[in-house]
């Protein structure tokens, strides 16, 4: 039996190493920009939006997949661009501003005093794996109140798993952002309901 040497061992392992890297995807959420605002009032003041608050196992980097209610696990090559706390803040930005909700968004209050403070929970972000198909599974809580905490202008909470169009993890993220977008256009409505915005 020949012996590999140490020059071909070490192309060997970069090779590997090539190998592997390349294998390795980055997700993010997103949300649609929509055919029109909507609402064509803005409800006024200036809305701070928090980083969501999200279950530490799926504060991590990658993708997590569910096998039953008692297993789950990480992906090894599937990823999040950033830590799911930060990349849903984002989605809820870009969809307050795309559609016009509230007159003006902020990420800080040091930019201006906020008339209205968003907060988010993330209890699940995961893929549901069962015998008949994989679900996006999103369970969420926003609600969204006065800079005091003492007046909730519109509260939301909701747990939706979606089928995946088939057993792939790289459809995950597309269904988590639609499960997102359907939803806030109900947390909408309801916003729109109790605060007389017009349609």
């Amino acid at each position: 039996m020949k012996r590999i040497t140490p020059a071909a061992l070490a192309v060997i392992m970069l090779w590997l190493g090539c190998t592997t890297a390349t294998e390795k995807r980055y997700y993010q959420l997103h949300i649609s920009t929509p055919p029109q605002p909507i609402s064509t009032a803005p409800f006024p003041g200036t809305i701070l939006v928090l980083d969501a608050a999200v279950d530490r196992i799926y504060e991590g980097y990658r993708l997590v997949y569910r096998l039953s209610p008692y297993q789950l696990d990480f992906y090894n090559y599937e990823y999040w661009i950033k830590k799911p706390s930060h990349m849903i803040r984002e989605a809820l930005v870009s969809y307050l501003k795309e559609r016009n909700v509230f007159s003006r968004h902020i990420l800080s209050d040091d930019e201006a005093e906020p008339d209205w403070i968003l907060h988010s929970r993330v209890d699940a972000l995961e893929e549901c794996d069962q015998r008949d198909a994989w679900y996006a599974h999103l369970s969420m809580s926003i609600r969204i109140v006065d800079r005091r905490g003492k007046r909730i202008l519109v509260e939301h909470r909701f747990d939706r798993m979606d089928r995946l169009a088939r057993r792939d993890s790289r459809l995950l993220p597309g269904a988590l952002s639609n499960i997102l977008r359907t939803e806030l256009d109900k947390m909408v409505l309801k916003l729109q309901q109790t605060a007389a915005i017009s349609p």
